[in-house]
């Protein structure tokens, strides 16, 4: 239910903005890609955790910037509707323990939709700063120790979920660079015996937190 009302809103929102006028700044498309870093209490554990974890991952994104140009501020200065069709990411972690190492991923599928506010600094070169609501549609998890068979594979799927993110764009021309702080909280439930990942630091939760960073490159359009 929450995620048809998202849909709905969402195709609201975006049959107004089609509606807005022209301004100063302008309606973008984009498409971006880079890595992406699980950061402190990813999964709900402290930093010692970690400590001998190769943690990589990967993200790319589909989106929209809509300007609010009825809104006037200032000249290029402009609040704009933003949202994010598609976000695919993937986080990786390897852990060496005392006689074999633990794998764990994380692969999750979802869109965001937020507030931006951008700033031409001139024709060719503008800021983007923006706050985003998170809807994940697919999350898996996966568990594996040392050389373990396909029967000792642990797997968690996303039954309920939300998140934020934060970040700034660079757009330059038709190049983009951007940075954004996120966190996904998920409930991941095993998919063969029943129960939930939960969160180490908080034993009385079903859910399970997954804080990162992005740093994107892509095309805006």
């Amino acid at each position: 239910m929450k995620k048809l009302l998202f849909l709905s809103i969402l195709l609201l929102l975006v049959t107004f903005l089609y509606s807005q006028p022209n301004g100063d700044l302008f309606k973008q498309q984009y498409i971006r890609f880079g890595p992406s870093f699980p950061t402190k209490h990813y999964l709900g554990y402290e930093k010692p955790y970690w400590e001998n974890t190769k943690r990589l991952g990967a993200v790319i994104e589909y989106g929209n910037i809509y300007m609010l140009n009825s809104i006037k501020l200032a000249q290029k200065l402009r609040f704009g509707i933003n949202p994010d069709w598609v976000e695919l990411k993937y986080h990786h972690l390897s852990t060496d323990r005392t006689n074999f190492t633990t794998t764990e991923g994380i692969i999750s599928l979802s869109s965001k939709i937020g507030i931006s506010l951008s700033y031409g600094i001139s024709d060719d070169f503008i800021i983007d700063v923006y706050g985003k609501y998170c809807v994940p549609w697919l999350a898996l998890y996966y568990y594996t120790e040392g050389d373990a068979s396909a029967n000792d594979l642990l797997m968690y799927g996303a039954y309920l979920g939300w998140g934020f993110g934060t970040g700034i764009n660079l757009r330059y021309n038709f190049f983009m660079f951007s940075f954004e702080i996120n966190k996904l909280v998920l409930k991941l439930e095993d998919s063969d015996y029943g129960g939930y990942l939960g969160d180490p630091s908080n034993p009385g939760s079903d859910k399970t937190p997954l804080p990162g960073f992005n740093l994107t490159f892509g095309f805006s359009f």
